[in-house]
């Protein structure tokens, strides 16, 4: 999968794909463009459980200099008396 682009939430300029999360110009958010070719729930199945598993989702070309400590992955416990009184 290719990571496009990043476009402007607010004033739509586009960069490249790039470690940048606001807008030279506007300083808007920067919102990831996708070319989602065979990308499918199974994909992710079998892979480590933390948050790099969605990797191609995520805008890095190159997870090389990646460092993870396995974070990602938090069960939701349901809490039953939270609340309560």
């Amino acid at each position: 999968m290719a990571r496009t682009s990043l476009q402007c939430r607010e004033c739509k300029k586009e960069y490249g794909t790039a470690f940048k999360y606001i807008c030279d110009e506007c300083f808007g958010p920067l919102d990831v463009k996708y070319d989602f070719p065979t990308i499918s729930k199974n994909t992710f199945n079998n892979r480590e459980h933390t948050y790099w598993r969605y990797f191609e989702l995520l805008p890095i070309e190159d997870k090389s200099n990646i460092v993870s400590i396995g974070a990602g992955m938090t069960p939701l416990i349901k809490a039953d008396n939270l609340g309560k009184n």
